[in-house]
């Protein structure tokens, strides 16, 4: 594929080659690959009208596949560097004609996003600067279950997403709450990481959730794991590191903590 050759002509040269660690592959050898090509040859219903999709089990992002192929192609220490896709270019799809794809697909996908009140740019605007898609109201609204489904329309058709809806005004306000959505499918994405100016506090509104803390045990450190269930309240300290890994296809909880921010 021309993009790994790239990457290796890039580390020839010593230059680093910058990898998502937030979009996926699912990569396969060349023996599994002819394996499953001839299982579907000599299928008794096989059909050549129909289009196949052939893939790996595992899910890696571009980051874990470039780190671990190029590490064997040629290189013991490849010169790699994290990078998180822009999603600021996630946007409507514009109606052009494709190969693959038909018009009437489009237009199908079109209104189903102009049903979700976040693209509403006279009461909403979204800041894709962050990790994830934070979603600002401009007016008052209520968590509901209807804002809930929103959030989840919304993360389906930007590729299962993490995303969030912040109820304060902007990033430097005090305090930060939000309704966060984190996604199963991203489970690669999830690290340990600590918050030093503030405790964070969760408030499960939908689904189930694993949090993760690592603590002090007798100068041993040690790995809690407590479970978060719908209409769960929890919370972990500053400076304890921490993550949060959903059990369910998508959790939604309140998270509260101060602006990591404004000191």
């Amino acid at each position: 594929m021309s993009f790994l050759k790239n990457w290796i002509n890039l580390n020839k040269k010593g230059i680093a080659v910058k990898l998502f660690t937030d979009v996926y592959i699912n990569p396969m050898r060349v023996e599994d690959l002819i394996k499953k090509t001839f299982k579907i040859l000599n299928h008794p219903k096989k059909n050549k009208n129909y289009i196949y999709n052939i893939s790996g089990n595992k899910n890696l992002s571009y980051y874990e596949f470039g780190k671990n192929w190029l590490s064997k192609i040629y290189f013991t220490k490849p010169k790699i560097i994290k990078s998180l896709y822009d999603y600021r270019y996630i946007k409507k799809p514009n109606l052009i004609e494709n190969s693959e794809f038909k018009k009437s697909q489009y237009i199908t996908l079109l209104k189903s996003m102009n049903k979700i009140i976040f693209y509403d740019k006279k009461n909403h605007y979204i800041d894709y600067s962050g990790k994830s898609p934070a979603i600002y109201c401009k007016n008052n609204i209520e968590i509901d279950n209807n804002l809930i489904n929103q959030l989840i329309k919304f993360s389906i058709l930007n590729n299962n997403i993490n995303c969030r809806i912040c109820l304060h005004n902007d990033k430097n306000t005090t305090m930060h709450s939000m309704i966060v959505l984190i996604c199963k499918k991203n489970i690669s994405q999830y690290e340990f990481h600590k918050h030093d100016n503030s405790n964070e506090y969760y408030n499960v509104l939908k689904g189930n959730i694993n949090l993760y803390s690592i603590i002090k045990d007798n100068r041993k450190r040690v790995i809690t794991k407590k479970k978060l269930i719908n209409g769960s309240i929890s919370y972990v300290k500053k400076n304890i590191y921490h993550k949060l890994i959903p059990q369910s296809n998508y959790a939604i909880f309140q998270e509260t903590k101060l602006s990591p921010y404004k000191q």
